[in-house]
């Protein structure tokens, strides 16, 4: 787990723990939730990257690329501007 995301769950917890009602200071609640906004930022913004990157690459070995070996990229390339595809234009547009 990142540290940084770590130290913030632990300072929401400890504004929060200050801020019982019954013998806190109750204006640190609303305080005490914005590192757990950071984290749940953080990890559905780190989440949402993995996903688009799992589905970029099961994309790409469905069109025959190969990490390991440049050209099968070329191959793409060339195939998508073929097709006149939205990728293809993009790649032809330089």
């Amino acid at each position: 787990m990142n540290k940084n995301l770590l130290f913030s769950s632990i300072v929401s917890g400890l504004l929060l723990g200050l801020s019982w009602p019954t013998y806190g200071f109750v204006f640190l609640i609303f305080i005490g939730f914005v590192p757990l906004l950071h984290v749940e930022h953080e990890l559905r913004d780190s989440m949402e990257k993995k996903r688009i990157l799992s589905i970029a690459q099961e994309r790409l070995a469905d069109h025959g690329v190969i990490p390991e070996q440049p050209a099968t990229y070329c191959t793409l390339g060339l195939a998508e501007i073929e097709a006149g595809s939205a990728i293809g234009k993009l790649l032809k547009a330089k």
